[in-house]
């Protein structure tokens, strides 16, 4: 998910980029529907997407 308000090892909105309320439905969505975000780290840096590597 790209939403980098949320820090995503406590599962708390850290930032102010997007509204609380956005950042909490994906929060609760992600719970309720028993997922997980998998990626804990940032993919972005100076808008270049760092690849990522599958074993």
């Amino acid at each position: 998910m790209n939403l980098p308000d949320i820090n995503w090892v406590s599962s708390a909105i850290d930032g102010n980029s997007n509204p609380v309320g956005t950042n909490q439905l994906l929060i609760d969505t992600i719970f309720d529907t028993g997922s997980e975000q998998i990626v804990t780290f940032p993919t972005r840096n100076n808008n270049y997407t760092r690849p990522l590597h599958y074993k």
